[in-house]
């Protein structure tokens, strides 16, 4: 019977395979041709709109001007397909389009103008043939995009006035400034409201307030721009709205016989609606991919997107570019073998569910110098793997929203290009779902503030990330950094390189320092170690490693070799595990992108070490801010309810509905139960389970365990306690010959309407 089944389903995709169409798209084509290879298209819309699983859709070489959506989709057996004809020919896809040359008439010496409606807004952007020019500033711009050339502030200066005596004699009506903060983590742009000489009158958009921080102040960069006054270079333009007319620069004086382009669409591809959809050997030039919820196994591979988003202006304190340029959403999507580059904010955002990227070279991004980093990680289950992420104006990875993800084999190098006070990868308010970040290379972070240049950068709030196995250096303040509060953090066999500190945790504001279940062991560092925080472990770690070679980071801490102590799950060499990242002599790892040998094969499996945050969702920032956790049938809704509140950070006292992050549980109904059924527990082995709670006084809240028999568990009763957050424990001996159990919160008494009790930040963990 098996047989005669397989033989039916190879017929039906043999079947599929013959009636599949091929599809040819031309420069040189008609849209009413045929379509194939005789008689090609004109635009790969016209294809797009016919193709059904199992096309495909050749093109060749040529520009074009399209935003494509595609109407139907494939299957994972015979998935949709956009490939060039020849695997070397320049297939590019463009979201701009071209300037007549007729249109240009010389109106000043050097200056051109022509009519044109752009209507991006600050989002406008000009390219001379596939290079970027920029609006017309003050100074000019020099030759990297990450490394403008500035003024700087003067004595005088003050939040709503920038003095300086260069200032040349312009008009600066309508215009802007791009305010570099000193030494701060974030630049703005702002409007010039007035001028006199040697000062600008602009409005105060620091997105931080306060005298040392990023407002406008004496010692501060800037430069200005949007004026016409300030068109004095090749490479620039100015665009009057009112009068809809486009000014350009040209050192040779002459009529432009180059093509210039305007950027009009903001996607080459719209697949919000796209499954199995395969997309090959093709660029993408000052557009990108829309993606929804609804897209699915998507596979860009050897695919350039250059110049995904841009913007100019930048004036609100966490203007929302996650949401901008390349976001890829959905699910089970293939992003390989690709470059990414050239954006103002992030190259590529990483969200949805167990989307990859992989073996894929991104550069260059986040070039107005925001909150944002090459590529953001987001979503659950998403992987970053044998990836070369380079040149940014912050961080490299921003990962405060990651769950369940993966970061592998990748080189990170030169961040911090256009701000301070960050890390090689960043962030904050992470619930990480274990989370692993294994073998990478991450070095030299240029950060203008030296005593805020980071390696390993975990901030405030972030848990339940394992890190081990990774060699960082080019760093002054701390090779790992992790502010207050943080927990279930297991950082193993790292190599920490750093001029002042290895590991530094001494920061949390408004939170007590604590590093509740983090662990440290067999981890080299060069430099001492700085802490303030309890509860956490610490075990056979160096910090004589002063032998490093950052040409040769495989060498390793030698006096390490055979010295460390046996990690499940993490040690490379279980009859002699070693200290730092490199166990043993000859160990090695590769690191970064390489298109002519990419991975044959990926190692996704996580490690599981032994004392990991058994519980999914611990503080109830993902899935639908509950699963897995369950409510009593009987209660369900009545009692136990996810609570959305305003953000809670550092700097806030830990007196609200939440601790960090934006998501709690309110259990309201007296017997209220939240339960998570736990496997992987060791028989004959100690369990700690916490749960951080607030209390009204007089209602009274316990933890418990409930095992396979039946018999529970309970902890001691808390009564009290709100408006502040307690820490509540239940140790138990998990029984032999069993692996599962539930851990459960249960309310106990609802004596008033307005008493509340809510559930935050939970663990449980190897005693």
């Amino acid at each position: 019977m098996y047989k005669k089944v397989h033989i039916l389903i190879c017929f039906v995709i043999f079947t599929l395979q013959v009636f599949s169409t091929e599809y040819y798209v031309s420069k040189k084509g008609n849209d009413n041709n045929s379509g194939n290879k005789k008689a090609p298209f004109l635009t790969i819309q016209k294809a797009a709109s016919i193709m059904v699983a199992g096309d495909v859709c050749y093109i060749e070489q040529g520009v074009y001007t399209e935003n494509i959506i595609l109407k139907n989709s494939g299957t994972e057996a015979l998935p949709i397909v956009f490939k060039a004809l020849r695997k070397n020919s320049k297939v590019i896809i463009t979201g701009t389009n071209s300037i007549p040359k007729s249109s240009w008439t010389k109106v000043a010496e050097h200056i051109f103008k022509t009519k044109i409606q752009l209507n991006l807004k600050e989002e406008n952007q000009l390219f001379l043939g596939d290079k970027m020019m920029v609006e017309a500033r003050w100074p000019n711009i020099g030759d990297d995009l990450l490394k403008p050339e500035m003024a700087f502030m003067t004595e005088g200066t003050t939040p709503n006035t920038i003095v300086s005596e260069k200032l040349p004699d312009y008009d600066f009506t309508g215009g802007y400034v791009w305010v570099h903060a000193k030494y701060y983590w974030q630049n703005w742009t702002t409007e010039i409201e007035s001028n006199t000489p040697n000062s600008l009158a602009i409005k105060d958009r620091a997105p931080y307030l306060g005298e040392s921080k990023h407002m406008a102040q004496p010692g501060a960069g800037f430069y200005v721009f949007g004026i016409k006054d300030a068109l004095d270079t090749d490479n620039e333009w100015f665009y009057n709205k009112k009068t809809k007319e486009l000014f350009v620069y040209r050192s040779d004086n002459e009529i432009p016989t180059e093509n210039y382009f305007y950027k009009s669409r903001v996607n080459a591809f719209d697949f919000s609606r796209a499954k199995y959809v395969t997309i090959q050997d093709i660029t993408i030039l000052g557009a990108s991919i829309k993606t929804s919820i609804n897209t699915s196994n998507l596979i860009l591979d050897r695919v350039k997107v250059l110049y995904p988003y841009y913007r100019s202006q930048n004036n609100k304190m966490y203007p929302k570019l996650n949401t901008k340029g390349f976001v890829l959403n959905g699910k089970n999507s293939i992003v390989k073998n690709s470059e990414l580059a050239y954006s103002s904010g992030a190259c590529i955002v990483l969200n949805g569910q167990n989307n990859k990227l992989l073996n894929s070279y991104i550069h260059d991004g986040n070039l107005i110098g925001d909150i944002m980093g090459n590529v953001v990680l987001e979503g659950k289950g998403n992987v970053i793997s044998h990836c070369t992420i380079t040149r940014s104006g912050r961080t490299l990875i921003r990962y405060s929203q990651m769950y369940q993800a993966l970061i592998q084999n990748c080189e990170l190098s030169y961040s911090g290009l256009l701000s301070s006070d960050l890390g090689l990868t960043y962030g904050t308010n992470i619930e990480g779902g274990n989370s692993e970040v294994r073998y990478n290379l991450m070095h030299d972070n240029l950060s203008e503030d030296k005593e805020k240049s980071m390696g390993l950068y975990y901030d405030h709030g972030t848990k339940n990330i394992i890190s081990h196995h990774n060699i960082i250096w080019g760093v002054d303040q701390a090779g790992l950094l992790i502010n207050h509060y943080a927990a279930n953090h297991l950082v193993y066999n790292n190599t920490f390189i750093s001029k002042k500190y290895g590991f530094k945790s001494s920061w949390g504001q408004e939170y007590g320092p604590d590093l509740l279940h983090s662990r440290f062991a067999n981890n080299a560092f060069n430099a001492p170690s700085g802490t303030t925080a309890e509860n956490y472990y610490w075990n056979n770690n160096s910090t004589d490693f002063h032998d490093f070679n950052e040409k040769n980071p495989w060498i390793g801490y030698q006096k390490g070799f055979g010295k460390g102590v046996f990690i499940e799950g993490i040690s490379a060499n279980s009859k002699k595990p070693g200290i730092g990242a490199i166990e043993y002599k000859g160990m090695t790892f590769k690191a970064g992108h390489d298109f002519e040998n990419p991975p044959k094969k990926y190692n996704f499996t996580r490690s599981k070490p032994a004392y990991r945050n058994l519980l999914q969702n611990a503080a109830f920032e993902h899935e639908d801010y509950f699963h897995p956790w369950q409510a009593k049938e009987k209660v369900k809704g009545e009692g136990v309810k996810p609570v959305k509140h305003q953000t809670q950070y550092h700097g806030k006292k830990d007196i609200n509905e939440g601790r960090m992050g934006n998501h709690s549980v309110q259990m309201i109904t007296a017997g209220s139960e939240m339960f998570q059924k736990v496997s992987e527990l060791q028989s004959g082995r100690t369990y700690e389970f916490i749960a951080h709670v607030r209390v009204s006084w007089g209602e009274q809240i316990v933890l418990g365990v409930r095992f396979s028999d039946g018999e529970e568990q309970l902890s001691p009763i808390v009564d009290k306690g709100s408006p502040n957050w307690r820490k509540l424990i239940l140790n138990f001996t998990q029984p032999q010959n069993t692996t599962t159990a539930e851990v459960f919160v249960r309310r106990l008494t609802r004596n008033g309407k307005w008493k509340k009790v809510y559930i935050d930040d939970l663990s449980l963990n190897l005693k």
